[in-house]
C-alpha cells in the first residue's frame, strides 16, 4: 500500500499525535501534518476552500468545549437548554460535511471530556455533563452518517488503554496538549484500521488451531467429553468467550475456518456433541485438519475458499506454528499470541484489522456462501463433466441498473474485486453514485443465485457513451461466482443495453494490474476484436428503429 497523505486538524497541540501517525511501522504508511491548532471551524473552512491540496485522508480531533459553546457553558455551571446544545453540533456536523467533500476520508473522533468534568451523579442526571456529552455524540454520529467517507471513532478504548496517563493535565498547562502519549498512540491504531476498511483492504478470513485455542485440552487424546470449554472453570469460561466473539466476527462477515495437527473425526465429532460447543459445523466456512504442515494447510484452504492470503490472520497457540506460518506465507498476519488461555478473548478484541466500511448482506451471509459452496465442489467431483455440472447448477443472473439501495456493496465490490476486473479503479460509495448519475453513463449490477443458494451481489458493469462507442468503466465479478458463465451474461447484458442506448460498439480497455490475468483471458476467449494494445472491441448489429 502506497504511503498515504493526512491532514490533521484540532483544537489543541497534536504534533505528538501527527508524528507517531507518521513513525508507526504498520501498514499503512501515512505521512501526517497537523494543521496549527485554533479555531477549528475556520480551519475547516480554510482547508474547504484551498484549491489543489485534497489530502487522501483528515482527523479532525476536538474537544467538546472548544467548538460547541453551549457545552462550555454548560460545564461553567451555566443552565443550557437540550435545544441549543443540539442545535451547536448540527451547526458544527455542517462544517464537517463541507469540509469531508475535500478529503478521501474524513477520521472524527467522538468527544470526551476529563473525568472531573463528568463523572457522580450530578454529571450523569439529566441535564449534567456526562448525560449531554451523550447526547452531543449521538446527534453528531447521526448527522456525520449521511456522507460515507466520513467515519467517527469512539475514543473510550484509548483512554481506557492508557489508564491514568489517558488526560494528561500537566503537559495541558504547559503545551495545550490534553491527552497522553499512550492514548495518541491507541488512536493511531484506530486511525490505521479505518485507512485500511475504506480501502477495502481489511481481513476476511481468520483461521485457528483447535486444541488449546478454540477449547481447552487435547480432543484426540482425551475425547470431547474432556475438553475445557464453559462450565464453572475460568479457563472453560475463558474459551466460551473466544467462541462468542468469532460468532460475532462471523455474523460481520468474517469467515472463520480451521487450520490444525488434529484428528478430523474427532474435532467433528467435538463441534457437534460438546454441549456448552457454540462455534458449530454451519458456522465454520471450511477446514484442513490433519497431519500435514500447516503453511500449507492455511495456503490450501484460502486457495479453496477463493481468498488472497492478504486477507487472512492465522491464530496459534504454539510459538512454532506461528512461526513457521508467518515465515513461509509473510502475506499471512500472525499475530503474537498470549500464552494464558485467560487473555484469549481480550488478545481477540485487540485484533483491529477486521475493520469494514459497511456491513452489507452479502457480507452477513459470506460463511452460508462458503457452506454452500462446498457443496458445489462435492457436486463436480460427481458430475460426467463441467458442462454438466454448470447445468445441475442451474446459475441465475438479475441484472438491475444501480440504485442507492445497491451502493453500500457496489462500492465494496469495486474496491476489493481484483482477479475479474477490467480496470481496478476504485472509489468511495459517493464518487461511484456521482459517476452513475450522469446521462451519458449506465452501471448495472449483478445479483447471482444458483440451485445450492444465493450469491448475493457479486457483479458489476458500467460504460459511458463516447460518440457511437459505449466505453466500459468497469466490468467486475467477484471470484465468488467466477467459471459459472456469470461473466458471460453480464457481458451479454452490456451489450444488450448499449444496443438499446444508440452505440454502435462496445470498448474494453484492460488495465493490467498484479491479479487481474483472468479478466484478460475472458476477454481473449470472448467474440471481441483485440487490437493488441489491450483494447477490445464488440461491434453491435445497427438498430432498425426504436423499441
Amino acid at each position: 500500500m502506497t504511503k498515504r497523505h493526512c491532514t490533521v486538524v484540532s483544537d489543541f497541540t497534536i504534533g505528538a499525535f501527527a508524528g507517531y501517525l507518521s513513525n508507526d511501522a504498520g501498514e499503512p504508511k501515512v505521512e501526517a501534518s497537523a494543521a496549527a491548532y485554533g479555531d477549528v471551524r475556520a480551519t475547516l473552512l480554510d482547508v474547504a476552500r484551498a484549491r489543489g491540496a485534497r489530502p487522501d485522508i483528515a482527523v479532525v480531533w476536538t474537544r467538546p468545549e472548544a467548538v460547541i459553546s453551549a457545552y462550555a457553558r454548560l460545564i461553567s455551571g451555566e443552565p443550557v437548554a437540550r435545544e441549543a446544545l443540539l442545535g451547536d453540533v448540527a451547526d458544527y456536523a455542517d462544517a464537517l460535511l463541507q469540509f469531508a467533500q475535500h478529503a478521501a476520508l474524513t477520521v472524527v473522533p467522538a468527544w470526551v471530556s476529563p473525568p472531573a468534568v463528568t463523572r457522580g451523579m450530578y454529571g450523569g442526571r439529566a441535564g449534567g455533563a456526562a448525560d449531554a456529552l451523550r447526547e452531543m455524540n449521538m446527534e453528531l454520529s447521526v448527522r456525520l452518517r449521511e456522507r460515507p467517507s466520513v467515519v467517527v471513532l469512539d475514543p473510550s478504548g484509548w483512554l481506557l488503554a492508557a489508564g491514568r496517563r489517558a488526560f494528561a493535565t500537566k503537559a495541558w498547562y504547559l503545551g495545550k496538549i490534553p491527552f497522553g502519549d499512550e492514548a495518541f498512540k491507541e488512536a493511531v491504531r484506530d486511525v490505521k484500521a479505518a485507512i485500511i476498511a475504506a480501502s477495502g483492504r481489511s481481513r476476511k478470513l481468520l483461521l485457528l488451531d483447535a486444541d488449546d485455542t478454540l477449547w481447552g485440552g487435547l480432543v484426540g487424546e482425551e475425547g470431547w467429553q474432556q475438553l475445557r470449554l464453559g462450565g464453572h472453570d475460568p479457563i472453560g469460561e475463558a474459551y466460551l468467550d473466544v467462541q462468542r466473539r468469532l460468532l460475532n466476527l462471523a455474523a460481520r462477515g468474517i469467515l472463520i475456518g480451521i487450520v490444525s495437527r488434529n484428528d478430523e473425526t474427532a474435532v467433528m465429532e467435538a463441534l457437534a456433541k460438546h454441549p456448552e460447543m457454540l462455534l458449530r459445523r454451519d458456522a465454520i466456512a471450511g477446514w484442513r485438519i490433519n497431519w500435514s504442515d500447516k503453511a500449507k494447510n492455511v495456503a490450501d484452504l484460502t486457495s479453496a475458499l477463493n481468498i488472497g492470503l492478504d486477507a487472512v490472520v492465522f491464530v496459534d497457540n504454539s510459538p512454532a506454528e506461528r512461526d513457521r506460518v508467518r515465515t513461509a506465507l509473510p502475506d499471512v498476519l500472525v499475530p503474537e499470541w498470549p500464552s494464558d488461555p485467560l487473555e484469549f478473548p481480550a488478545a481477540l478484541d485487540d485484533l483491529r484489522c477486521f475493520d469494514a466500511a459497511a456491513l452489507t448482506e452479502e457480507d452477513r451471509g459470506r460463511t452460508q456462501h462458503a457452506g454452500a459452496e462446498r457443496q458445489r465442489d462435492e457436486r463436480r467431483l460427481m458430475a460426467i463433466s463441467y458442462e454438466d455440472w454448470l447445468r445441475e447448477l442451474a446459475v441465475r443472473i438479475d441484472a438491475r441498473p444501480l440504485d442507492a439501495a445497491d451502493a453500500p456493496r457496489a462500492a465494496q465490490l469495486l474496491n476489493k474485486t481484483n482477479q475479474m476486473n477490467l480496470t481496478t479503479r476504485r472509489l468511495t460509495e459517493a464518487q461511484l453514485m456521482e459517476w452513475a448519475a450522469s446521462p451519458r453513463r449506465q452501471c448495472w449490477t449483478f445479483r447471482v443465485s444458483d440451485r445450492f443458494g444465493d450469491y448475493g451481489l457479486c457483479g458489476l458493469a458500467g460504460f459511458e457513451a463516447e460518440g457511437d462507442s459505449a466505453v466500459l468503466a468497469d466490468f467486475l465479478l467477484s471470484c465468488r461466482a467466477l467459471g459459472r458463465g456469470v461473466e458471460q451474461g453480464m457481458l451479454e447484458t452490456v451489450l444488450r443495453e448499449a444496443q438499446r442506448s444508440g452505440a454502435r460498439r462496445v470498448v474494453a480497455h484492460y488495465r493490467q494490474s498484479a491479479r487481474n490475468g483472468p479478466c484478460l483471458e475472458f476477454l481473449r476467449s470472448s467474440s471481441a476484436s483485440n487490437s493488441g494494445d489491450g483494447t477490445f472491441s464488440f461491434k453491435l448489429a445497427r438498430r432498425n428503429g426504436p423499441r
